[in-house]
């Protein structure tokens, strides 16, 4: 797991080297949620996203590398 001194080392990706892809989007009804949606983020070797929230609930399949959520 990552230190906080690694984390000031890496760049933060731009919108230009990430790249997302929407698999599919899906309505729930009744759900506490609205709809369901899944996409694929893929961020270059060594880059991170910056600090951000989301409003709804994640879930994160990582197929290489490595998440790490801070909140």
């Amino acid at each position: 797991m990552a230190n906080a001194r690694d984390a000031k080392e890496k760049p933060e990706a731009d919108e230009h080297s990430v790249r997302r892809a929407e698999v599919f989007s899906h309505p729930l009804p009744k759900a506490a949620y609205r709809n369901v949606s899944v996409i694929t983020v893929e961020y270059p070797p060594g880059t991170e996203s910056p600090k951000h929230g989301h409003d709804v609930a994640v879930f994160a399949h990582v197929l290489q590398g490595a998440v790490e959520s801070q909140h």
